[in-house]
């Protein structure tokens, strides 16, 4: 997330707005696996 994180501050967005942006981005991934009833893979990500 923070290479993210990093590229939307400097495209030039507020730090808060892309803050916002990895938590939704976080929450959506953690969404998906919850419903596919799977666990977190560190190699696949």
């Amino acid at each position: 997330m923070n290479l993210i994180y990093e590229k939307l501050v400097n495209a030039g967005k507020s730090k808060k707005v892309a803050i916002v942006a990895c938590v939704r981005k976080q929450q959506t991934i953690l969404n998906v696996l919850v419903k596919t009833d799977t666990y977190w893979n560190e190699n696949v990500a």
